[in-house]
């Protein structure tokens, strides 16, 4: 490597060295270098074939079994509440505090699942994990009105932008709502057990993170409680999880068939 690129990555690495202010990031930037570290002796180009093959026949599997919003709904008899025509106002209101933002964080999860479960199971104390501008936190602080809920949220890595996660979330409804930041590893251990009734996961994608963070997150949810897990094509760590849980997996479809969220209920 050329004198001139070793000067720009270490340079690199004291800037997430100092962005990363708080031990629980420490531990997570620590992660991502091992994980690096692995790519670089396994091959980048083997790495990412065998990624994306495993990919492809995870989400044919999902594909395959896979049922719409409202079938899921129909078959637990709970109504489907739309959190943009329920709640326009405040969805509006939303979108303009959005409006000012200066990062793009990613999207927003499936708000009407959300919102239609927090509706049904009327939770009191709520988990989650990955927040970014904060569509599902304001999803579902708007609807559990007497909620309170708990996020977890890793920086982005070098973007200075932490005032702008969770920027969709009222500031009315932060009295109720808790932000952790740092990686999912370090704060679920910390929760207290069989403390929640609803939970949504929607963070690490990796098979590592999500099997990992899955299975801590089972040990805090009451029974009769579920999890609600996004982007569940990225790996098939959640159809692992179902299989060591004994659980059999519920899989949920967007109107296109290419996004999936997984359900995970905790037995009664």
């Amino acid at each position: 490597m050329a004198i001139k690129e070793w000067r720009i990555t270490l340079k690199n690495y004291i800037k997430y060295v100092r962005y990363m202010k708080t031990f629980p990031n420490l531990v997570h930037l620590f992660d991502l270098i091992k994980r690096g570290c692995f790519i670089r002796i396994v091959g980048k180009d083997t790495f990412i074939s065998q990624f994306k093959i495993r990919q492809k026949i995870n989400e044919f599997y999902l594909l395959n079994n896979s049922i719409t919003t409202n079938e899921f709904l129909s078959k637990k008899g709970w109504n489907k509440l739309e959190i943009k025509e329920s709640f326009n106002l405040e969805f509006l209101e939303a979108k303009d505090r959005l409006s000012k933002a200066k990062f793009k964080l990613g999207g927003a999860a499936n708000l009407d699942l959300l919102a239609s479960v927090t509706s049904s199971l009327k939770p009191k104390n709520i988990l989650e994990t990955g927040v970014a501008h904060g569509w599902s936190s304001f999803a579902i602080l708007t609807v559990a009105k007497d909620a309170i809920l708990t996020s977890i949220d890793l920086p982005y890595l070098g973007y200075n932008n932490e005032k702008e996660v969770g920027l969709a979330v009222s500031p009315k409804d932060k009295n109720r709502w808790k932000l952790l930041r740092g990686p999912d590893k370090y704060f679920l251990k910390k929760m207290p057990k069989l403390h929640f009734c609803f939970a949504h996961y929607d963070s690490d994608k990796s098979f590592s993170g999500m099997k990992s963070s899955l299975l801590e997150m089972c040990k805090l949810i009451k029974p009769g409680g579920l999890i609600v897990v996004d982007d569940i094509g990225d790996t098939e760590a959640y159809l692992v999880v179902c299989d060591i849980m004994g659980l059999e997996p519920i899989i949920i479809r967007d109107s296109e068939g290419k996004k999936f969220q997984g359900i995970i209920e905790i037995g009664h």
